[in-house]
């Protein structure tokens, strides 16, 4: 029922959309850790990690995001700003921490191909398009020059429930968003909210350009060979200890 109803919203807003030529663009996030520290200060108990994660967060709001998107297809990144140190470590760990490469997204094929590193090696990572299970709200409220919509999905992480917001604009009928978030809800995400970090619309410009063609893609693995890598890996710097 909910994919139906996503794909008459989606098939509507498209043709409006065409007509507003609101399918190609380039999108700034500024991002933040804001509810984050607020739910940790409000804890009464103090950890050694707190102070590291404040540091952080104080770091965070000076990178920004970018998703340029042609209709079908989106490159989702970290630019190196020019006021970031390169050379600082912990500058660097923010930036990753941000988005850990580049995404690449295709929806016609319904995949994406995570441009990443491992290991000090680069790697493709071959990430398909997963029925995530969002629930879409009643509740509205405006970005910019647009009318947002919620959705709310729960993800489980090491047994923990963990809850995703998004706010999706329907005028602007492209299936996108942060990093691995796409070809799920009709319209582009202009704020997205996970447990630690949150993306937020800053900018947005259109345009009838289209995106540079992509690049060769070597070394392509599946996110399961991917998470077999990591696990052997972890598994041997256990055993090393």
């Amino acid at each position: 029922m909910i994919k139906r109803f996503l794909l008459s919203v989606f098939l509507m807003s498209y043709v409006f959309g065409l007509s507003q030529n609101s399918t190609n663009g380039l999108l700034i996030y500024n991002v933040d850790m804001d509810e984050y520290v607020k739910r940790m200060e409000s804890d009464t108990e103090s950890r050694p990690s707190d102070d590291m994660m404040r540091n952080t967060a104080r770091r965070i709001k000076k990178f920004k995001a970018q998703l340029e998107f042609d209709g079908f297809r989106a490159i989702f990144k970290v630019p190196q700003a020019l006021s970031i140190d390169v050379n600082n470590k912990f500058d660097n760990m923010v930036r990753l921490f941000v988005s850990n490469g580049t995404y690449y997204t295709d929806l016609e094929k319904n995949h994406q191909i995570w441009a990443t590193k491992f290991d000090g090696k680069e790697i493709n990572v071959l990430k398909e398009s997963k029925d995530k299970e969002w629930v879409l709200q009643n509740e509205k409220k405006k970005i910019g020059d647009f009318i947002c919509h919620k959705a709310v999905f729960l993800r489980v992480v090491n047994g923990k429930e963990q809850e995703i917001v998004a706010w999706y604009a329907p005028e602007i009928p492209v299936q996108l968003g942060p990093k691995d978030y796409f070809g799920q809800l009709p319209g582009l995400i202009l704020e997205l909210k996970e447990p630690f970090l949150t993306y937020r619309c800053s900018r947005i410009t259109f345009d009838k350009n289209k995106i540079d063609p992509w690049p060769v893609f070597e070394n392509t693995i599946t996110e399961k060979q991917y998470q077999d890598l990591t696990k052997k890996t972890w598994e041997s710097i256990l055993q090393n200890r």
